[in-house]
């Protein structure tokens, strides 16, 4: 499906997913549905806009996760004014991710255990536990290492259960259906 990459065609498809039967989950908990989706946002680039999105999907009845980088070219998560805006996204009912990028540190690093330390800084940020991880521009070597992270505590948005047992559809690239990062269960 061919859309515009704009707010109006945004909830023109939120609300075409609703009209379908399905329902807006969490990662955990996803199971008790019949119809499921899980709404995610990595934001690679700018953390007012995920604020926008953020009150649209609220004004919609919809939840998601935000996913941010603690290592972002394009913003400073850790900033007075971005912190601000991720307890908006949190304060609207929305849950806060780590978006992990293992580019950062070279090929022969720990993944996981360099996954693990990023939640520890941004859990201490946040004052609070975060519970999920997506993989910024994944390595064929995590989409297929399956990573437990946490002893498997912590969901991998990349893990087999979610990349390969929904339908995945993303907005990569300003393209609705390209490669919006939702899950589909069927």
């Amino acid at each position: 499906m061919k859309m515009e990459f704009t707010l109006k065609s945004y909830e023109t498809m939120i609300k075409k997913i609703y009209e379908s039967g399905y329902e807006f989950v969490y990662y955990k908990g996803y199971e008790k549905y019949k119809k499921a989706v899980i709404l995610r946002h990595d934001i690679d680039v700018d953390l007012k806009k995920a604020v926008e999105i953020a009150k649209l999907e609220k004004l919609l009845g919809v939840s998601s996760t935000y996913y941010v980088l603690l290592t972002s070219d394009f913003y400073n998560v850790f900033s007075k004014k971005n912190e601000e805006r991720l307890n908006v996204i949190l304060d609207l009912g929305h849950h806060i991710g780590l978006h992990f990028d293992e580019v950062r540190y070279g090929e022969n690093c720990d993944v996981v255990e360099k996954i693990e330390e990023e939640l520890e800084v941004l859990e201490k940020y946040l004052g609070r536990t975060i519970d999920t991880v997506s993989m910024h521009r994944p390595s064929k070597k995590t989409l297929d290492e399956n990573y437990k992270i946490r002893n498997g505590e912590t969901i991998n948005s990349y893990s087999t259960e979610f990349f390969k047992g929904f339908k995945y559809i993303s907005d990569s690239r300003k393209n609705w259906g390209g490669e919006k990062k939702i899950y589909l269960k069927l």
